[in-house]
């Protein structure tokens, strides 16, 4: 059996927890499916994959890296046999964009299409199992506009955390009952600058965060919570990349029956139709685009989830952000290495 390693800077994936999918804490929203279907996958063939802590890098035949460890490959022959995924953009692991850090491995696999040439850097896109059928009885959705995110930030040019925000306070100020948000950490201030190690002060924390009115806690069922509204704010991490589209702010609430307001990826049409969410950038502000929301009428409102249905049940399955595609992307690079194919 050969073997391959699988790093992760999580301590929590670890022990080979992250290909358990059936133990609903760790796989929440079937996020680590891809990885227990890689591993799945690998094992037919004849290879065993493995978190590092069970498969050491120095004793497996290929090592594939979840973004820029905290400890690069140290030998030549360790980075002949490396693979990095890059799974996020600079706005949130900015060492995962530090060029020289790529030259310590040797296939690069990421969502940015302006830097894939096929020879280094390859195209793999996030990716998430379509599982379920799309609801689309609009008699079921009688709430408005629900936001899922987590408290974040980042000063990077790029980035959209600030924008969520900016949604948030429109909505507050404006129409504060058509807003739901969900998410963890809204409770805890996230302190910057030189007041960062403050961060590791709870009670700071607790005592110096914001109220926000339309806060309701974290959620336990993303599926259940969307499919009961009718928009979702889906913002990206940042905006501006071609080919950053990731599965939890647009797959997510598409795969609910919900429609996206997406604003991340300037070539999104590419990957996802058009008639299948509505465009942030479309909208010269919130106002223009929240009258558009109220006045959707019934039946052009059932037309986006007929469009959304059809594209996730008979598309998006095997399309290009499947656990399918990912999966035949990374396989035949690995038996490369291995088979010396």
């Amino acid at each position: 059996m050969y073997k391959a390693s699988l790093v992760t800077s999580y301590n929590f994936y670890k022990k080979n927890r992250i290909f358990k999918i059936d133990d609903p804490t760790i796989n929440k929203d079937n996020d680590i499916y891809v990885y227990w279907y890689l591993k799945s996958e690998l094992s037919k063939r004849g290879i065993d994959l493995a978190t590092d802590d069970i498969n050491k890098p120095d004793d497996s035949d290929v090592v594939i890296y979840l973004d820029i460890p905290k400890r690069l490959p140290k030998t030549s022959e360790i980075s002949n046999k490396s693979f990095l995924i890059i799974q996020e953009v600079a706005a949130v692991i900015p060492k995962n964009w530090d060029y020289e850090k790529h030259l310590y491995f040797k296939k690069i696999f990421t969502f940015c299409d302006d830097v894939v040439d096929n020879k280094r850097y390859f195209k793999l896109n996030s990716c998430r199992p379509f599982k379920k059928e799309v609801p689309i009885d609009i008699s079921k959705k009688n709430k408005f506009c629900v936001l899922i995110i987590g408290n974040k930030i980042s000063n990077h040019p790029l980035e959209l955390y600030t924008k969520r925000l900016d949604a948030i306070s429109w909505f507050e100020n404006n129409h504060p009952n058509d807003l739901d948000f969900y998410g963890r950490g809204w409770d805890k201030k996230i302190f910057s600058s030189i007041l960062r190690p403050l961060n590791r002060v709870q009670l700071a924390r607790k005592i110096f965060a914001k109220k926000y009115p339309l806060w309701k806690g974290p959620i336990q069922n993303k599926f259940d919570t969307l499919r009961k509204y009718k928009f979702s704010i889906a913002y990206e991490n940042a905006r501006s990349i071609n080919g950053y589209i990731t599965g939890d702010k647009i797959f997510d609430p598409l795969e609910a029956g919900c429609i996206p307001i997406y604003w991340g990826a300037p070539n999104i049409n590419d990957y996802v139709p058009k008639n299948c969410f509505i465009n942030w950038e479309d909208f010269n502000n919130w106002n223009d685009l929240y009258k558009y929301m109220k006045n959707i009428s019934d039946n052009e409102y059932i037309n986006y989830l007929d469009n959304i249905k059809y594209y996730i049940e008979n598309v998006a399955k095997k399309g290009t952000h499947s656990e399918y595609n990912y999966v035949n992307t990374l396989i035949p690079e690995i038996e490369k290495i291995i088979f010396r194919k």
